[in-house]
């Protein structure tokens, strides 16, 4: 039996995992994480449709008190991945001008210098290894987004490691002892205070916008804020820390000879970087959706509100998508505000590595790399290398 929410496991095997769900069949009946009975949905038509269909919400009808998930408190519940879609379209538009093209196109200097930085502070041991996970995938992302939004250093490092309690743990319900609850406290306490400091001293900043439409215009309550501004930094740097870290373990494993080619020619980065965003992806489902009504996928009734998991890694694989769009950052009304920045820090952080050591080598196979112990995230948590 393959269980579709096993954790810790690599892209390689996440990848194998979501082809053997894709061969079971359009819909897979399964048990996640919660013990709650889900539909996975695995074909490319069946995803593609589903996640621009109107019909398909991220609240089950009747209540968010009946959506499984990670418990947050009300002041980070309220966020994008947990709204009614009218909600969702008036906050999704407040977001979005953070991550416009013309504002992403800006931050890419600023992504290079932040690259290079890092890469010059690079340490290796007597032995000569660096872990470029906590020197070089970690921080970079969270730099950046931190920056983007008017986060300090101070604040963005508070942040960090409360939300990686947070997403560390299991899912279900929180225990009196649960690490997760003084992490999140922690979470909204960081929150509240870049908050106050930002009406006191605004700045040219995401924050600072998002503050002006709370306190100005009236167009988000102040919840609202808290969770726009915890699911921002979240999402702008989870996702792309594992990514990246998954891409350079990629990339070392390929002939070198012609990576470097690769790197020296623009046209052949830029696809290199194309089928990077797809074979580094951590993420393998869309956050879980629920049919308002009964829905039929592959000849398999499906009841109102129903759990659905929609595998955006067995959709893009699927040899029946032939050359449409990938789904790698999803599609439609939920599709990643933050593709564009995603895919600008791994063709940065990637290139530019590769350029300073071309003769960068793993310490240890690939397969082995101590990784993330959840089915959310596929990526390793250690990349000691040989920079030579």
């Amino acid at each position: 039996m393959l269980d579709p929410f096993a954790p810790g496991l690599s892209v390689a095997e996440a990848d194998r995992l979501h082809a053997h769900l894709r061969a079971a069949g359009p819909v897979v009946e399964a048990t996640d994480a919660d013990g709650l009975r889900v539909w996975i949905i695995t074909r490319y038509d069946d995803v593609s449709r589903l996640l621009a269909d109107p019909g398909i919400v991220n609240v089950r009808p009747g209540g968010p008190s009946g959506s499984p998930g990670l418990p947050l408190p009300p002041a980070l519940a309220r966020n994008l991945l947990n709204m009614v879609p009218d909600d969702h379209r008036r906050i999704r538009a407040l977001a979005a001008p953070a991550f416009s093209r013309r504002r992403i196109g800006a931050v890419r200097q600023m992504v290079t210098a932040r690259a290079d930085g890092l890469l010059n502070e690079l340490d290796p041991n007597e032995t000569g290894v660096v872990d470029l996970f906590p020197a070089y995938a970690s921080p970079l992302p969270a730099d950046i987004i931190a920056e983007i939004l008017g986060v300090t250093d101070t604040d963005a490092d508070e942040f960090r490691t409360a939300a990686a309690t947070v997403m560390a743990m299991n899912p279900g319900e929180p225990t009196a002892d649960d690490p997760r609850i003084p992490a999140m406290t922690a979470i909204v306490l960081v929150l509240m205070r870049v908050i106050a400091a930002k009406r006191k001293s605004p700045g040219d900043d995401v924050i600072t916008d998002w503050i002006t439409a709370r306190d100005a215009e009236d167009r988000l309550t102040e919840e609202e804020l808290i969770s726009l501004a915890f699911l921002t930094f979240l999402a702008g740097f989870e996702n792309s820390v594992y990514q990246i870290a998954n891409a350079i373990g990629i990339l070392a494993g390929l002939d070198r000879d012609q990576l470097l080619v690769e790197i020296a020619d623009d046209q052949l980065w830029r696809a290199r970087v194309t089928q990077l965003v797809l074979d580094a992806a951590p993420g393998s489902y869309a956050i879980r959706r629920f049919p308002i009504d009964d829905i039929t996928v592959g000849g398999i009734r499906i009841p109102a509100g129903s759990p659905l998991y929609l595998s955006l890694r067995a959709a893009t694989n699927d040899p029946a998508r032939g050359e449409r769009p990938d789904l790698a950052f999803g599609r439609g009304p939920h599709y990643c505000l933050g593709a564009d920045l995603a895919v600008m820090q791994l063709d940065i952080a990637t290139r530019r590595l590769f350029q300073r050591h071309p003769g960068l080598s793993l310490v240890k196979p690939w397969e082995t790399l101590d990784r993330r112990h959840t089915w959310r995230t596929h990526g390793p948590t250690e990349m000691p290398v040989n920079l030579t």
